[in-house]
């Protein structure tokens, strides 16, 4: 469930540093991506027909944290219901899920939800991210239990 904001923290990306913060974040999960799929190469017999096409969106993945980093200000999103401590959280325990994820198909799903928040974020679009943020703290409760059971 989204946490709410508090009187005493701060917004989710309502400032040039805190997108910059969450870029960095998603520059930590592209690198992380990047080695669960090079991990899966060795054992999982999809990888040669899904597995390169996957590498490419980390690679878009790797390109959006560095522009989210570099132009912060265009990707400010104002009035997000939930904070920055809560977003970044979340994208922590992807991160922990997806060092135990051993599925294509869910480390699939775990790049396509984190590429489609990173690449929401701007100027009159808090509704568009407050969705796919509920929607990735939802998937992510589906993706700790594939983790718990590998």
């Amino acid at each position: 469930m989204t946490t709410l904001i508090s009187s005493d923290l701060p917004p989710a990306l309502a400032s040039d540093a805190s997108v910059r913060e969450f870029s960095e974040v998603i520059l930590k999960l592209s690198m992380a991506f990047q080695e669960a799929l090079r991990r899966l190469a060795e054992h999982d017999e999809d990888f040669p027909s899904e597995g390169y096409g996957m590498l490419t969106e980390v690679y878009g993945l790797r390109a959006r944290a560095n522009i989210l980093y570099l132009t912060p200000s265009t990707h400010v999103v104002q009035s997000l219901n939930f904070s920055q401590a809560a977003v970044l959280g979340r994208l922590e325990e992807v991160l922990k899920c997806l060092n135990d994820v051993t599925d294509l198909h869910a480390v699939s799903s775990m790049l396509v939800s984190v590429i489609t928040i990173a690449s929401a974020l701007g100027v009159g679009r808090a509704k568009v991210v407050e969705f796919l943020f509920e929607t990735l703290c939802v998937d992510l409760e589906s993706w700790k239990k594939l983790s718990l059971s590998n």
